[in-house]
This record gives structure tokens, C-alpha cells and sequence, in this order.
């Protein structure tokens, strides 16, 4: 890795050269078509871009920028190209059509922040914050309206420089600058581990009999402690709530049923301030198993690419200019059985969703660049595909050692249900050692691979309005206003859907593997994955109710215990780990164990073992309970921002998850007593014995714990590179 980090003031910046940063931040690396972005990724120099550009959440702002998988002998030239690349752009200026995008772009994001968060007052608070704690005015960045005025009326005046002038004084003529080279070092951790030994045996050689007795008093003190529950005093010191302060009754998120052309639209009604949140949800079943594993790549060449009419860059400015901005993504959920008991594990939503924002006024372009995209971005893009492919190989590579966990829980869901399983070969271990070959195959035989993207294309493009969904979230003034934007949307893609190129396509299909045919699901094994971090993320888990059980929502106050008080107390404070917890799923009944950044491993994996020991031992009475429902209550009422009401109330409808259900578990959880943790633990042990763990750790690790494992119980392991 080799990146160029700035410190750009010692006085705290007006508001205007704030945004001014940001602005020149979001031109200069904001988008795959950005002139910094695009000079680093074509040079070839390396994998993906780093750094992030400018940032003010320290007391100085900073600016970073560099290239990761970087040759040794090209690190240089990492450098000169990103000075040579600010160089030209200080020289020859912006385009006036990426300024639009830009201002448009941050305008929209500052006056949303405002309206859109799931929870205002500590966004606001945050805000405040980040001034306040250096002894400046707190409300410095909440009064936007003003400086964006002052901002876009420098920018109107003709023969302006502004955000070039910031280019030449903040990092061209800047001096405050740092080259920052990351080598890479394989002997690295035992050469630590080895200095660490070595340090603490010089230090226990300097202790004479006195001093180690003192040490070893101290650690038993410190062990006792940390152990100890809180006393009676210490806890009445906590302000607390009773199950009279919580409201019995569960609340609905609003959604309305309508129908364009034969398509299911679906609106919500949000204080959205004025602003549309828009889904345009494409159902998967038609698709062939076999090509779910380039929807990542599919996903992300439809809105960067440009298309027939606009190259990559024009569609990127246009989308800025006249939207809040588009993106995808996709749903991939196990639905619920009947009565709310453990539904199919083959029985999935799986969808593929373009969403995006803008105002009602910008309904019209909102939709026809959405649609743009959809129907005809240039997938014929080899280029941009092998960037794509090399950058999520680098940026997995990286995740793999800080985020294991993830990966990890990932693969035991994986084992249960057909949504575990597409999510593992979609994002997965599985999909991460697909990307060799979907880069080799993009390299040497392009045209195989574009017929895969025009393929995945065409078959969402379906003829079945009844395989199209319309999700609207806005304020029912909004809502009536785009109403014929909606239409004229919904016509334009059935009109696409029955023009559109068709491809012979075999199966099987997703709607075959929804009906078990063929059975799709990981072996039921332990497994470990050797990675070059000097921490460990452990997870275990598995069958904990089979389908049809009806779980009680009591169980949830018990998980809730399980990671707020026994993973925290074992995996983080004795433990030392980063985190650590436990979840159960009442869609599949899998129950899962999980720690990260954990440097432990076998130590962990035998606290996953004593849950079931910990809930027999406990002794709750009626008070601690009650604080352990309101808990849990509280998780069913976080707030919600308006964008994310209308997508979840959408899921919900998608999952045949409805009020009767929820009111039902809410009712449920303020009916646990203590013996819902016995007949939890009883669950358990009955299950257990089929559970199978996935290890993401160091090689010191695993060598450790399969030393001191059982012939039988070794964790088999394999090297992720």
C-alpha cells in the first residue's frame, strides 16, 4: 500500500472551505468516473484506491488518497501520478457538469441529514460534537443553509477557480505532507510474538519472590472483580424504566396496495420532507443457479458504466446533478411459516433492487436514469469489469482479516437455508474463490463473460408484470405528485421487457432450489481459515428449532442476556476480545454463537460450550427480568429513518410478516419469567451436538488449539491468501 495523507489547517476551517473540501473531495474521488480515482485505478499501478480523501472529524482536517496491491518498484510512481494528476486538474479546472453532480450531490446529503436519520437528535448531537470537543461552536455544523448559499454563489461567478484555488493551496503548495508505504511482511507476527515472550520473560526474570507474589495477588484481584456482579448500591445509582413505561401495543409501519399497468406498486407514507425514496425490485426466481455469482459484478457495472447515449462519466454527473443518487442492492430473506412458526429453509424472498432518491420535482430524471441503467448500461465494458473484479479481490482480502466474522456466520448459516447458501456464493468464502476465475475468464475470454451479464439482464427483464415490484416512500404530498412518473416508468420497462434480446437459458433455476430440487447447502463440518491477522473471529452454531416450531419471542430476552451479560462479561472482559454475542433466527432457528477480534480460540469456543451451564446457574429474580424484557421490548421500537420505514415495511409484506405476528412475540416477550432461561438451556443441550463451528484466525492460533484438541476435534484448516 502506498498512500499521500495531508494536514490542511492549524486554525479551524470556515464552513464554506469545509464544504469547499468536500466538494473537492467528491469531484476529485467521489464516484469510479472521478478524475483522481480514474488516473490511480487505470495507471495499473495497483488493486484499488485508498485514503478516502478529505476528512474533518479530528481537530485538523486531513486529505488521503493512495493505491493498495501496489509492485515495490511502482510506489514512486504512485506518487508522482496523484501529484501530476492535482497538477493538471489545478491547471485545466473541473468539468462544469461534475461541479453540477457535486453540489447537487452534497446539497441533497446536508439537507437530508436533517430529515432522513432513523434517530435526529443524536445525529445532531454527534454533529455537534465533533466541533464542540476541541472548545468551538458546537452548532458550527448544523447551520447549513447559509454557507451552501455562500458556496454556489462563488461558484456561479464566471471565470471562477474556487475549488481549483483549494487544489493549488491545500495540496499542491501544502508541504504538510506524508508518504505513507505499507510493506508487507509474512515473518512479521512471530517475530512479535517473539519479542513479546522475550519481554515478559526478562521482566519475570527481574522480579525477585516479593514482586511475582504481588503480581500474582494483583491478578487474582483483577480477575475477582471483573467477575463480581454489580452490587445493590452500585445498580439503584442507574436510572431505570418498569414494564408500565413500555407500550403493550405494537406499532404498524404504513403501506398502500396499488397497480400500474399490472405491476404491484407499493407506497408508504413517511415524513420524508419532500424527498422520494424509490425501490424498483426485480424478483430472482427466473434466474439459473449458475449465474448468481456474477450478480456482484452485474450489480456493479449497471449505474458506473454509462450507456448507449452517455459515457460512464456524463450518466455519473447526470445522476448527480438530478437525483439524490441510485444504487442496487439486493433482498435475500428466508420467508416465515405459517403462524409465525420456522418457515421452509428453501422457501426465500430473493430479489434484485434498484433503489434511489430525489425530489419530487426530479421524479421524471430519477426515473428515466434508473431506467437508463437498467435497460441500457454498456455491459460491453472489459476495462471497467476487470477493475471491478481486482478491486473486490483486494477490498475481501482485506475484509477476510478485519471483519472474519462476518464471513464466518455467513458459512454456518450457509449450512441451513437456501438465503445462507446464496448469500455465501454471492458474497461469501465461496464467492471470494470464485474471483480468480471470473477474473481469468474476463481476461481471456471476455465475450463469455459479457454474455453472462447480457444474460442476467435479459431475464430480469421479465415479461411477468407480477415478477416487478414498485416500492414509494414519501410524504402523501410527495406521493401524489409522482404518480405519473410512476407510470410512465412502469410502461417504459414492460416495454423494454418485450424488446429486450432473449438468451437460451438452462436450469436449474432459483425457483427450482425453492422447492428443494436441487438441495443447496454447505457440509455440515468445522472448519478454519488461516489468515494473516494477529487476531481471531470464532463462530458456532446451528439447528437450535426445526421447521414448523413456533419460537417463543421469550427466547429473545434470553439471547439478549446471553450477549449482554455472559459473551460480554467471558469473551470480552476475561477474554479480551473486540466483542462477542450470540442470535437466534426465528425464520430459520439457527442459532449462532460469534466473538471478533478475539485472541483467544479454543478458550472461546469452550465459553460457546458453557451457555447452557451459565443460563442453569442463574438465579434472576423478578426484577432483573423485567429490566432484561424492557431490553428487548426496546430492540422491537428502535427509530427508524423514512427511507428505511418504507423499505422494511416492503420486506415485511415480502415475508408474510404481519401486525397479528409481531403484536403476538411483543405480547409474548413480557410473559417471560425464570423459567424460560431452564427451558432455553434445556433447547440447547437437546440441539447442540450437531452444531459445527468456522474459524477465521492466525496460524499461532490454530496450531495452539489443535495441539491441545483431541485427535477427533482438530480443526481442519485452510489458507486464505
Amino acid at each position: 500500500m502506498v498512500s499521500l495523507y495531508w494536514l490542511l489547517n492549524e486554525e479551524p476551517l470556515p464552513y464554506t472551505e469545509q464544504l469547499g473540501m468536500s466538494m473537492l473531495s467528491h469531484l476529485l474521488l467521489g464516484s469510479t468516473t472521478s478524475p483522481l480515482y480514474q488516473a490511480l485505478i487505470k495507471s495499473g499501478y495497483g488493486d484499488s484506491v485508498t485514503g478516502g480523501g478529505y476528512a474533518d472529524d479530528m481537530k485538523q482536517a486531513t486529505f488521503a488518497v493512495g493505491l493498495k496491491g501496489v509492485k515495490k518498484e511502482d510506489v514512486p510512481k504512485v506518487e508522482a501520478l496523484i501529484m501530476e494528476t492535482l497538477t493538471k486538474l489545478a491547471k485545466d479546472g473541473f468539468a462544469q457538469a461534475a461541479v453540477e453532480a457535486t453540489v447537487n450531490s452534497i446539497e441533497f446529503s446536508v439537507r437530508e441529514f436533517s430529515s432522513a436519520s432513523s434517530n435526529r437528535g443524536m445525529s445532531f448531537y454527534l454533529t455537534a460534537l465533533s466541533t464542540w470537543i476541541y472548545d468551538q461552536d458546537p452548532i458550527h455544523g448544523l447551520k447549513f443553509a447559509a454557507p451552501l448559499k455562500e458556496v454556489k454563489l462563488k461558484l456561479a461567478k464566471r471565470g471562477q477557480r474556487w475549488l481549483e484555488g483549494f487544489v493549488e493551496k491545500n495540496l499542491l503548495q501544502n508541504k504538510h505532507r506524508l508518504t505513507l508505504e505499507g510493506v508487507p511482511d509474512a515473518s512479521m507476527s512471530a517475530r512479535e510474538d517473539a519479542t513479546e515472550k522475550k519481554k515478559l520473560s526478562d521482566l519475570r526474570g527481574a522480579m525477585n519472590k516479593d514482586t511475582l507474589a504481588e503480581v500474582v495477588k494483583s491478578t487474582v484481584a483483577l480477575k475477582a472483580a471483573q467477575n463480581a456482579p454489580d452490587t445493590d448500591e452500585q445498580l439503584k445509582t442507574l436510572p431505570k424504566l418498569s414494564l408500565s413505561d413500555l407500550d403493550r401495543k405494537e406499532k404498524d409501519l404504513d403501506i398502500s396496495f396499488g397497480e400500474k399497468q399490472g405491476v404491484t406498486v407499493l407506497s408508504h407514507n413517511v415524513a420524508s420532507n419532500g424527498i422520494l425514496y424509490a425501490d424498483v425490485v426485480f424478483d430472482l426466481a427466473v434466474m439459473p443457479l449458475d449465474l448468481l455469482p456474477i450478480m456482484p459484478l452485474f450489480s456493479s457495472l449497471l449505474f458506473d458504466v454509462g450507456t448507449s447515449k452517455l459515457d460512464a462519466a456524463a450518466y455519473t454527473h447526470r445522476i448527480g446533478a438530478r437525483t439524490g443518487g441510485i444504487s442496487v442492492t439486493r433482498l435475500n430473506a428466508l420467508k416465515i411459516g405459517k403462524g409465525g412458526a420456522v418457515g421452509d429453509p428453501n422457501d426465500i424472498a430473493l430479489r434484485f433492487v434498484v433503489y434511489g432518491k430525489s425530489t419530487a420535482d426530479q421524479a421524471d430524471d430519477l426515473f428515466k436514469l434508473m431506467h437508463m441503467g437498467i435497460t441500457d448500461a454498456k455491459l460491453d465494458s472489459k476495462a471497467r469489469a476487470l477493475e471491478i473484479l481486482r478491486s473486490s479481490k483486494a477490498g475481501m482480502e482485506s475484509s477476510l482479516r478485519s471483519a472474519g466474522s462476518s464471513f464466518a456466520q455467513t458459512r454456518v448459516l450457509a449450512r441451513h437455508s437456501l438465503a445462507g447458501y446464496i448469500d455465501e456464493i454471492t458474497g461469501g468464502i465461496s464467492y471470494f474463490e470464485s474471483l480468480p476465475g471470473l477474473l481469468e475468464m474476463a481476461e481471456k475470454d471476455w465475450p463469455k463473460l459479457l454474455l453472462q451479464l447480457e444474460t442476467f439482464r435479459s431475464l430480469l427483464l421479465n415479461e411477468n408484470e407480477k415478477a416487478l415490484l414498485i416500492n414509494l416512500s414519501a410524504d402523501k404530498q410527495t406521493l401524489k405528485k409522482v404518480q405519473g412518473s410512476v407510470e410512465a416508468l412502469v410502461k417504459s420497462l414492460l416495454m423494454s421487457a418485450r424488446t429486450k434480446a432473449h438468451f437460451a437459458v438452462k436450469g436449474p433455476f432459483v425457483a427450482d432450489a425453492m422447492k428443494g430440487k436441487p438441495l443447496l447447502r454447505l457440509v455440515e463440518k468445522n472448519e478454519g481459515f488461516q489468515v494473516a491477522t494477529q487476531v481471531n473471529y470464532v463462530v458456532k452454531g446451528g439447528t437450535m428449532y426445526s421447521q414448523g416450531a413456533d419460537i417463543p419471542a421469550t427466547t429473545e430476552v434470553v439471547v439478549r442476556l446471553i450477549s449482554q451479560s455472559y459473551m460480554w462479561d467471558t469473551v470480552r472482559v476475561l477474554g479480551g476480545a473486540y466483542g462477542g454475542g450470540c442470535s437466534l433466527s426465528h425464520h430459520s432457528g439457527t442459532f449462532l454463537c460469534y466473538s471478533y477480534r478475539d485472541p483467544n480460540l479454543k478458550e472461546t469456543l469452550n465459553i460457546f460450550d458453557g451457555v447452557a451451564d451459565h443460563l442453569d446457574s442463574l438465579k434472576l429474580d423478578d426484577h432483573a427480568i423485567e429490566q432484561l424484557v424492557i431490553g428487548a421490548v426496546g430492540e422491537l421500537d428502535k427509530p427508524m429513518s423514512p427511507a428505511s420505514k418504507g423499505y422494511a415495511s416492503m420486506i415485511r409484506w415480502l415475508l408474510n410478516d404481519n401486525l397479528e405476528l409481531r403484536q403476538k412475540r411483543r405480547d409474548q416477550m413480557f410473559t417471560t419469567t425464570a423459567d424460560t432461561f431452564t427451558m432455553f438451556a434445556k433447547q440447547m443441550r437437546a440441539s447442540a451436538g450437531t452444531w459445527r463451528s468456522s474459524i477465521f484466525g492466525s496460524e499461532t492460533a490454530f496450531t495452539a488449539a489443535n495441539n491441545a484438541l483431541p485427535k477427533g476435534e482438530k480443526i481442519p484448516l485452510s489458507v486464505l491468501h
